[in-house]
């Protein structure tokens, strides 16, 4: 839980920090938050000892959580006025969804698959290979720093003229 705090705390600082030298920064530090989170979990779960596993949490948790702020901002940001409540609700059901809902799932899905070959390391083995799933988080983050930029400032416009057709 304290990883996650901080993580979260840390993310909004850089988050703002970085984001006002180049606005891509909303995009790069979740990404970049995501891609630290592989070797630190890795290591997490190949540790001999329980105190290298907690000590090899603590960084991934943090960077684990660093996306949020800048990922929450950018949504906000990015959005009428109107539109952000239902946004901030679909972008968290989205994310528990499929991380709450089908990651479990997929996990034991696949440690079970490989029981037979691996026995009692098959859910470390299957915990090691989702970590490929950040590596793809973090390709679309990449990607959306490729038009941020002109997204937040298309949105600034239209916020400025007001909405189409009026009200």
């Amino acid at each position: 839980g304290g990883g996650g705090v901080a993580g979260t705390l840390l993310g909004g600082y850089l988050g703002e920090h970085l984001g006002r030298t180049d606005q891509r920064w909303y995009a790069w530090l979740p990404a970049v938050s995501v891609l630290l989170t592989i070797p630190f979990t890795a290591a997490a779960l190949m540790a001999a000892s329980s105190l290298w596993t907690l000590l090899f949490i603590l960084p991934s948790s943090i960077a684990a959580a660093a996306y949020a702020a800048p990922v929450f901002a950018s949504v906000q940001s990015l959005l009428d006025l109107r539109m952000r409540a239902m946004a901030a609700a679909i972008l968290f059901f989205t994310a528990n969804l499929i991380g709450l809902g089908f990651g479990p799932l997929v996990v034991g899905v696949i440690s079970d698959l490989l029981m037979a070959e691996y026995g009692d390391e098959s859910l470390r083995i299957a915990l090691l290979f989702v970590l490929v799933f950040s590596v793809w988080s973090s390709s679309h983050f990449l990607l959306a720093g490729k038009t941020i930029r002109q997204d937040l400032s298309r949105t600034r416009e239209i916020s400025r003229v007001g909405p189409v057709g009026g009200t």
